[in-house]
């Protein structure tokens, strides 16, 4: 029964998407999106994480896993990429729903907030040391905060705070549970050891890319069909 834990996770974040075909039809009608979003974003974290995995920056705990392997992945590690960010998505539409596309910001203040962010993130990196998950992880919020400034009509609105706010949420329980258990073990040479719970603070900066980078691929998709569909060809 412990081999079934990791895939019992996906399976639980995978229902969520069976709601989803009720609850959020435009979800699937950007399906171009989630493409999009599972191959420009999801597919280089993959190479990430066999990366990572092979460097010894993490590993997975092979009590809780199948067994089933890519290279030195467990299959349900791979599905963690497509059910997450999917799952992510279903919540950034419930979100649309509530009315939370309200501006709250202008685009200049969302780009500042977002460029300092981004230095911050960069300037981490430097000062993370030989600390090597830790000075990715930092790069990632670096690259995801520039792009969410080339994007600041996102971040401008109340239901991305509101995202961050329950996509935080919801890696707090997901990954209290992963890290907890232990499902997933790290390098302690590879981070600086700062935890939230058991949780390493270099997966709360490479959550927060992989969910803004999937969630600015997705939104471009869906304004460029609206664009299409308007005749206006950009």
């Amino acid at each position: 029964m412990d081999s079934l834990t990791y895939l019992l996770f996906n399976v639980a974040v995978a229902t969520s998407l069976i709601g989803a075909v009720l609850w959020t039809p435009r979800l699937w009608r950007n399906w171009r999106g989630l493409v999009i979003g599972l191959v420009i974003v999801s597919g280089p974290f993959i190479i990430w994480d066999m990366l990572a995995t092979a460097a010894g920056h993490w590993s997975f705990n092979p009590i809780y896993t199948l067994g089933w392997q890519l290279g030195e992945l467990p299959v349900e590690e791979l599905l963690f990429f497509v059910t997450v960010p999917l799952g992510c998505m279903v919540a950034w539409e419930l979100l649309r729903r509530t009315g939370a596309e309200a501006v709250v910001l202008s685009p200049r203040q969302a780009r500042w907030i977002m460029v300092v962010l981004a230095v911050m993130g960069a300037s981490g990196v430097w000062l993370a040391g030989g600390n090597q998950y830790t000075q990715l992880a930092l790069l990632s919020l670096a690259v995801a905060s520039v792009t969410l400034a080339l994007n600041p009509q996102l971040v401008a609105k109340k239901q991305w705070w509101w995202y961050q706010l329950v996509g935080l949420g919801l890696f707090f329980v997901s990954n209290s549970i992963l890290t907890g258990v232990p499902v997933v073990q790290y390098g302690s040479e590879f981070i600086i050891g700062w935890r939230v719970g058991t949780i390493p603070v270099e997966d709360f900066w490479y959550n927060f890319a992989l969910l803004n980078l999937f969630l600015v691929a997705y939104e471009y998709s869906s304004r460029r069909q609206k664009r299409l569909a308007s005749g206006i060809i950009t």
